[in-house]
């Protein structure tokens, strides 16, 4: 029974991915686009709109944005162009295609690279942190 609920779980997550990217991308305003919102939400995007730049699309798995889209762009060509290593692009299926295996395989890299980019980011600002204090002593050191 758990693995019924389990696999059910997973192919409607799976499966909610292009939808719910799909509702995100629709509040887009792009005149005279040749490709769909479903076709970016299948590309991995979903909207992260700003006020300097409301078509901003972000993938869902290796975090890359990507905005200025022209009417001519193909999603998933700029998303491979852009973001090469990424392991949903690699995989090079639609989501509903995914197996369980390959979700669960997506999940744990994806969480991986959150991690690793979260690492990073933590990295940087203790490096910031530190050079500040390190001009402090310096300048302590010159007054004493």
């Amino acid at each position: 029974m758990f693995i019924q609920e389990l696999f059910d779980g997973l192919t409607k997550d799976s499966c909610t991915v292009v939808k719910e990217n799909e509702h995100s991308l629709q509040k887009i305003e792009m005149p005279d686009v040749l490709y769909s919102t479903k076709d970016m939400a299948k590309a991995g995007f979903i909207h992260k709109p700003t006020d300097n730049s409301p078509d901003v699309a972000q993938c869902f798995f290796c975090y890359k944005e990507l905005e200025g889209w022209e009417p001519e762009d193909d999603p998933l060509k700029e998303h491979k162009s852009h973001s090469p290593a990424c392991n949903f692009i690699l995989l090079n299926k639609a989501v509903e295609q995914l197996t369980v295996e390959e979700i669960l395989k997506l999940q744990k890299e994806r969480q991986k690279f959150h991690i690793k980019m979260s690492c990073k980011h933590v990295i940087e600002k203790f490096e910031e942190a530190a050079k500040s204090k390190r001009g402090d002593i310096i300048k302590l050191a010159m007054e004493g």
